[in-house]
């Protein structure tokens, strides 16, 4: 009988304490995928943040934020996860094709600039299903992880900014915060940030170690206006109010932007003929528009729902092979198909179990 080596070098370890004996195979197949792996996830979540990052800057140029009329943020914001998903998707395939070809070779010039071999045809019925099924599987995982699709938009300064949470305020009423109520604000703020800008101020001294105020949500003047509406007095519905965690220098650019409405608001109703012509100024609307705080491109801002684009990039390239990644028209179509697959099949379970609830409830 053969009794295994026991020589010295049959324990030694390679870098990652693997016996020699299997390093090889560790690094030709472990390693090297876990690796490429993971640089793809790395690559999908930054591409997924950055396609967020550039509509939002779309938005403030057209002039829309958080406060623009719904369901027009929520709308734009559904199409730009899509977006960001059919990126972070074929980002990741570039990034698999780097990492296993020649590195030296892969970084051509002309080959970075070319895309990977993602085949896609608008008169192909096959491609098209192939990309609903990615912006699909984006949308869900972004809503899965939290991300809410009209707080892309850019933070209007005079509504709920993009970065607002119910669970993360206060009630309020229209009196100021109570020393409790600011002291707690003050702990929401410093966790989670400002609801304008996301700021957490880590850095920040704050004013008399005060980083964030309870900021009234709506604003007590544009909540006198909206509640001085005909239909609100007739029918007694007046505006609910809650606080949320807003930083000194939103707070400062907000108060300011009211200031100014509300003079010219004042002017609409006592200046001169000419101005009380004029349309009424909507003191909601005051803080967006360009006065909208742009929140993309920063790295504090980095939220949970980022990660879809890794979660896209791992279903993409993750413990597949080339084929499937890089040919047969590329991306891993098999195991988006088997995705969609499984979501109706789910869908079609739930249904069956609401219909059944029903007639048992009718019995």
């Amino acid at each position: 009988m053969t009794l295994p080596d026991t020589s010295s070098s049959y324990f030694q370890s390679n870098s990652v304490g693997l016996p020699l004996a299997t390093s090889a195979w560790y690094d030709d197949h472990v390693s090297s995928t876990l690796q490429t792996s993971i640089i793809a996830a790395a690559v999908g979540t930054a591409t997924f943040a950055t396609t967020l990052s550039l509509s939002t800057f779309l938005q403030l140029k057209l002039r829309m934020s958080t406060g623009t009329l719904a369901p027009i943020p929520s709308l734009i914001g559904i199409a730009t996860v899509g977006t960001a998903s059919l990126m972070s998707h074929i980002a990741s395939m570039k990034s698999y094709q780097m990492s296993t070809h020649n590195w030296k070779k892969s970084f051509d010039t002309e080959k970075i600039l070319s895309f990977p071999p993602l085949h896609f045809n608008l008169s192909n019925r096959r491609d098209m299903e192939h990309v609903f099924r990615v912006c699909l599987v984006g949308i869900i995982v972004y809503k899965g992880l939290g991300g809410r699709f009209w707080s892309i938009s850019p933070s209007s300064l005079t509504t709920l900014g993009s970065f607002a949470r119910t669970f993360h305020s206060l009630p309020a009423t229209v009196k100021y915060a109570s020393p409790s109520e600011r002291i707690k604000i003050e702990q929401i703020g410093r966790k989670v940030g400002c609801h304008t800008c996301g700021s957490r101020k880590i850095f920040s001294r704050g004013k008399n170690g005060i980083k964030f105020i309870a900021d009234h949500m709506p604003p007590q003047a544009v909540v006198k206006q909206m509640n001085a509406a005909w239909h609100r007095r007739l029918l007694g519905f007046n505006v609910k109010q809650r606080f949320y965690p807003q930083c000194i220098d939103c707070s400062g650019k907000q108060g300011g932007i009211l200031s100014k409405a509300s003079q010219d608001l004042l002017k609409t109703k006592s200046g001169s003929l000419l101005e009380r012509m004029k349309p009424n100024v909507n003191l909601s609307s005051a803080g967006g528009g360009i006065n909208a705080h742009f929140h993309g491109f920063r790295g504090y801002n980095l939220r949970l729902e980022h990660l879809t684009g890794g979660v896209i990039a791992a279903i993409t390239v993750h413990n597949t092979d080339e084929r499937n990644i890089l040919h047969r028209r590329g991306g891993n179509r098999k195991r988006f198909l088997e995705f969609q697959t499984e979501l109706e099949k789910n869908t079609k379970l739930f249904a069956n179990y609401i219909k059944a609830r029903i007639r048992w409830i009718q019995q």
